[in-house]
């Protein structure tokens, strides 16, 4: 569905799971997919905001390994407000990538000072995915991989970053 038609159907929601850069379709159970290449879930550039999406409607937002074809310096930064915006008090950001992967340098991710100016409580600051409590839960059955599904990546390459808005 277009992002003017996930609007409408989002307009009442509550503790919504939001899986960005899901791909295709979302791996993480009862996410919504939002991807630029969504068959299933919302296909969305979410360059543009994430302005479908209610505010404080979100109880979980992932952002696993992303990548945005183009745009070399966009980074997790660039979405903290509008992160910050749709999570419900005590909701959760979680963010997965490879050290290498330019979403999370961190030159340009904000410190934890930073973010806790910004309204965010750090869980989890870099450290590895498989470290996190909610790694089972959630990602242990994801399968990870670059842009089109090459190229396997293992979860212990990855790193996480996990922000708990305020209450």
């Amino acid at each position: 569905m277009s992002a003017s038609e996930a609007k409408d159907l989002l307009a009442d929601s509550k503790q919504l799971k939001v899986d960005l850069f899901g791909g295709e379709t979302s791996q993480l159970k009862g996410a919504v997919n939002v991807d630029i290449d969504a068959t299933i879930g919302v296909k969305a550039d979410i360059t543009g905001g994430l302005d479908f999406i209610p505010n404080g409607s979100t109880s979980q937002l992932s952002a696993l390994n992303p990548y945005i074809p183009g745009r070399k310096n966009m980074f997790a930064s660039d979405i903290l407000a509008e992160a910050h915006r749709i999570l419900e008090p005590g909701g959760e950001f979680t963010i997965a990538a490879t050290k290498g992967n330019p979403y999370v340098k961190i030159k340009q991710f904000p410190s934890e000072n930073q973010l806790n100016n910004m309204g965010f409580d750090v869980v989890n600051y870099k450290t590895p995915l498989t470290q996190v409590d909610s790694y089972q839960n959630t990602f242990s059955n994801v399968s990870f991989g670059q842009t089109g599904g090459t190229s396997p990546i293992n979860p212990e390459d990855m790193i996480s970053i996990i922000l708990r808005k305020k209450q």
